[in-house]
């Protein structure tokens, strides 16, 4: 969005020291949210689809930002002038696919690159399964922990179940006879049992960083809902099956 509408985009301290963890070159400056008290935010509630906040960025102008008074909050830097906070309502992060599709190549060259040490882990996992002669890799992320009674409480649906991932398993196993699955998981012992094979490998004691590092450097993977597996299958190498 910085680079298509011309904004310039802050993070949060923590958030960026967390996501340093994580993906090498975040060049972005830090914004001491935590510590500033301003109360004149002009903010944006976006209750629909992330979709809205391009057509927002693209409409908005200078009169509908708050103007931030440098010299009443001197924890703001000279460059401020006006500042714009944005408020995404959980559950309603969808992205927008056509200015992702053609800005992601950019983004995954430039910016999302995994550090030294998450790529570590990729190589120690891939390793152990090289023994298996397996040479289509696809990643299967299941989400269960937090998402379960969200998606009950939200939508009134059941989770989706091992027939799911069973289902799409076996298109790959179908179209690559030489397929090895990776399963990362909140819930592992739930896929240990109803995830399973000859062919199917469980990632355990895995972290986010690792989890997502693994299943993008798969050619193909599985995913089931929300926004991490989305990015699971938006930064991997091939094509992408989910509910």
């Amino acid at each position: 969005l910085q680079w298509i509408y011309g904004y310039q985009l802050y993070l949060d301290e923590d958030f960026k020291n967390y996501i340093q963890t994580i993906f090498k070159n975040v060049t972005f400056p830090t914004f001491p949210i935590n510590h500033c008290k301003i109360k004149n935010w002009y903010t944006v509630n976006l209750d629909k689809d992330f979709q809205d906040f391009p057509v927002f960025l693209k409409k908005s102008n200078a009169c509908m930002m708050a103007k931030i008074g440098v010299d009443k909050h001197s924890c703001l830097p000279s460059a401020f002038g006006r500042i714009l906070n944005i408020h995404m309502s959980t559950g309603h992060n969808a992205p927008r696919w056509e200015i992702l599709a053609e800005n992601l190549s950019g983004l995954k060259k430039h910016h999302l690159q995994f550090t030294d040490e998450i790529m570590e882990v990729v190589s120690q996992v891939f390793e152990r399964v090289a023994a298996h002669n397996g040479s289509t890799l696809v990643g299967v992320h299941v989400r269960r922990t937090d998402y379960v009674e969200f998606r009950q409480k939200h939508t009134g649906l059941d989770p989706v179940n091992e027939t799911y991932f069973q289902a799409a398993m076996q298109f790959y196993r179908d179209k690559y006879p030489d397929t090895i699955f990776l399963v990362v998981s909140d819930d592992i012992g739930w896929c240990k049992e109803k995830i399973t094979g000859k062919d199917v490998f469980h990632v355990e004691d895995g972290s986010p960083g690792s989890d997502l590092a693994i299943m993008s450097s798969c050619h193909h993977s599985i995913i089931d809902y929300g926004c991490y597996g989305v990015w699971e299958g938006s930064l991997g190498r091939g094509g992408g099956s989910h509910s």
